[in-house]
């Protein structure tokens, strides 16, 4: 009786994640109204009498493991999935003014949570100064990239695991976090009565940074 070609084994799918975010240009604003409103938001999100969204969960119990074959660790040293996440910040500019009415003895308890004091407040305080100082920030480019292992319960019991893993290996065992700033620079301004700001005066001049950062995943097997 004949039969058929015998079938191949599938070799395993080497996946990747990427995601990623632009943004830009992003113009933000901090005034006397955006600093009561954040106030009052984080008063109301301390009033609270509900459970936490979140709880932490306990540290998942070490079970003893099988010996890891050679064939895994080879399949491992050639490719390992991995998450990365990307956020890119364009022509970022912040702007820090000063106050633009002096109402924080009234505003600060209301925010608060507490009663208003009585009595009418008297309209020349509400009027707004012009021109303003600012403060104002200005970043040419962000950029933030994550990095973490794909499927990390399943690598880390496997890495663990050996007596003298390879760097790659171990590499892939943490977090990566990629912080690239470029052409920061700071100056002092002032908004005028038809809103618009002055030329900036540079108090710091355009500079770049990077930052980097890892953290072991699931340290309770190591």
């Amino acid at each position: 009786m004949a039969t058929g070609p015998k079938e191949e084994p599938v070799p395993p799918v080497q996946e990747t994640s990427v995601k990623r975010l632009v943004v830009g240009p992003l113009d933000l604003r901090l005034n006397s109204s955006a600093v009561h409103r954040l106030l009052k938001m984080l008063a109301c999100a301390m009033d609270h009498e509900y459970q936490p969204y979140y709880k932490p969960q306990p540290d998942p119990v070490e079970v003893p493991r099988a010996p890891v074959s050679q064939e895994e660790v080879s399949v491992l040293e050639e490719f390992i999935p991995t998450r990365l996440t990307c956020l890119t910040l364009q022509k970022v500019t912040v702007t820090l003014n000063m106050a633009e009415f002096n109402l924080l003895h009234t505003l600060i308890p209301v925010i608060m949570g507490q009663k208003a004091p009585p009595g009418p407040v008297s309209v020349p305080v509400f009027q707004a100064m012009r021109p303003l100082p600012a403060l104002r920030f200005q970043v040419d480019s962000v950029n933030v990239e994550h990095s973490v292992p794909m499927f990390a319960p399943e690598l880390i019991n496997t890495v663990s695991s050996l007596s003298q893993p390879s760097d790659n290996l171990l590499h892939h065992c943490y977090t990566h976090c990629y912080l690239k700033v470029f052409g920061v620079q700071a100056g002092l301004t002032c908004l005028d009565s038809t809103g618009g700001f002055l030329p900036l005066s540079p108090l710091i001049p355009s500079f770049s940074t990077a930052l980097y950062g890892k953290l072991l995943q699931m340290p309770q097997y190591w």
